[in-house]
């Protein structure tokens, strides 16, 4: 007889609730059409997104096989702070800093949270994704956040 996987059903079941929660709070946009978007269109398709997933991890988890379950994971206070300090961090410098220093803040404080840091490969991502953040954002979207410290501007 199959067991429930606990941990996976609540998963399923959140996630079902985020996303119909998406696409409900959706509906107060205008939703436009496929050759025009309107804002609503995006969350509302994620939405009906994550909840299709939601239930498809459900349903797994009502199939699932006899054997041990794996327990709820315990919440690491030290990576949590390291990350939600380094995305406050990156929300007050951004203006002041720009764009390429802030991304590379954030990296650097949020890589603090883990217990096997190499600082080589950090230092190298935190380079790469804020050069691949200059390039998506601001090049590419033409979005108006400044790029380097007031400063050098």
């Amino acid at each position: 007889m199959a067991r429930v996987q606990r941990r996976d059903f609540v998963g399923g079941v959140l996630l079902i609730l985020v996303g119909a929660g998406f696409a409900i709070a959706a509906q107060r946009y205008p939703f436009g059409s496929l050759a025009r978007f309107g804002p609503g269109f995006f969350p509302f398709w994620l939405g009906i997104v994550l909840a299709g997933l939601g239930g498809l991890l459900a349903a797994s988890a009502l199939l699932g096989r006899e054997g041990d379950e794996p327990g709820f994971a315990t919440i690491d206070a030290r990576s949590l702070a390291a990350v939600i300090g380094g995305v406050v961090v990156f929300g007050f410098v951004l203006t002041r800093l720009g764009l390429l220093l802030s991304v590379v803040i954030l990296v650097l404080m949020s890589s603090l949270g883990s217990r096997d840091l190499r600082w080589p490969s950090t230092i190298a991502a935190a380079a790469l994704l804020a050069a691949g953040c200059c390039a998506v954002f601001v090049y590419g979207l033409g979005l108006t956040v400044p790029v380097l410290p007031a400063v050098l501007r």
